[in-house]
């Protein structure tokens, strides 16, 4: 967090977007960032902060730093870190960020599921995998933690100059309740199984904020297939974009299809309370047993870029499409 003091002088300029009001854009020492204003600061009808006229003449930001070389092309992002985890997420299609929220908002959404699984308990008898699918509303605190504690910075780190924001009108909490000893034999990608649909909901990307320790597997682990975004994108290549529409693939599993692509072993992604994944929405995934705490529990984002739902089809048949950074730094 960098506190600046509009009034003085020294203060680099700020451009903000007056159609999304709390991110902008700025430049100091020949580096561009990103600037994120703390919920309660919004301004209003000002196109350089510098200028602004406001009460509130001192902000609280969130920067994340966009290095450009020479060229213009874009190195290296921020909090996203170096060139490399770009290239690791073009090639793996996933990224863990460690220690990227703060306590006091990990305490805050601990509470908030607490409230949540009061009031909605799993089965008496229930292991395993139990989800909650919750209206942003109802999860204020989830919501907040999305926009406020740079979450959907990050995420637009990596599709700059898009945007991005929740694709659907949910927050998932994941739990997983002691007992079940499983390990996921194949993956599958969100969007598809819903009775009735004519084509999948997809989107751009999941993140995710870890409320506990998933440094070892068997933890209720989220399972990924590295590199399997690509391994989609030539199955719709091949095979068609509705190719896992069918009844065959219960739901999105490519693993089931006849013949069935071989996307590799899967792994568990290991990651500790407070770290952030970000994961590509075509990489195969699955879940694990939890047979080591009494609940595991996770924070979801699905997220979807400005204008995904027109091209969805296009980004299956070209999985970075919406991610310029990524595709830049390969």
């Amino acid at each position: 967090m960098l506190e600046l003091d509009l009034a003085d002088p020294a203060c680099p300029g700020l451009l903000l977007d007056p159609a999304r009001s709390r991110i902008g854009h700025g430049v100091e020492d020949g580096h561009s960032f990103d600037a994120e204003i703390e919920q309660d600061m919004v301004l209003h009808g000002y196109n350089r902060l510098g200028d602004a006229s406001t009460a509130r003449r001192r902000l609280t930001l969130v920067f994340s730093p966009l290095l450009l070389e020479p060229d213009n092309e874009l190195r290296t992002l921020g909090l996203v870190g170096s060139v490399d985890q770009l290239r690791d997420f073009g090639r793996q299609g996933f990224l863990v960020l460690s220690a990227m929220i703060d306590e006091d908002v990990l305490v805050e959404l601990d509470s908030e599921v607490d409230r949540l699984i009061t009031r909605k308990p799993p089965p008496a008898d229930k292991v395993g995998f139990h989800h909650y699918f919750e209206h942003p509303t109802d999860l204020p605190v989830a919501d907040r933690a999305l926009r406020l504690s740079g979450v959907q910075s990050l995420a637009e780190q990596l599709i700059a100059p898009l945007a991005i924001d929740l694709a659907f009108d949910h927050i998932q909490v994941a739990t997983s309740i002691y007992g079940w000893d499983h390990e996921p034999g194949g993956g599958h990608i969100d969007g598809y199984g819903t009775p009735g649909q004519t084509e999948p909901r997809t989107f751009t990307m999941l993140a995710a904020i870890y409320l506990g320790d998933e440094t070892e597997a068997g933890r209720g682990n989220l399972w990924v297939w590295p590199g399997s975004h690509l391994g989609h994108e030539r199955l719709f290549r091949e095979r068609g974009v509705d190719i896992l529409m069918s009844e065959e693939s219960m739901g999105g599993h490519a693993c089931l299809l006849d013949p069935a692509p071989d996307f590799g072993d899967g792994q568990p992604v290991l990651a500790n309370r407070g770290d952030v994944l970000l994961a590509h929405h075509l990489l195969a995934h699955n879940q694990s047993g939890n047979m080591w705490n009494p609940m595991r529990r996770i924070i979801y984002y699905r997220l979807a870029a400005t204008g995904h739902k027109e091209r969805w089809a296009d980004t299956h048949t070209n999985a970075l499409l919406e991610y310029a950074p990524v595709r830049a730094a390969l």
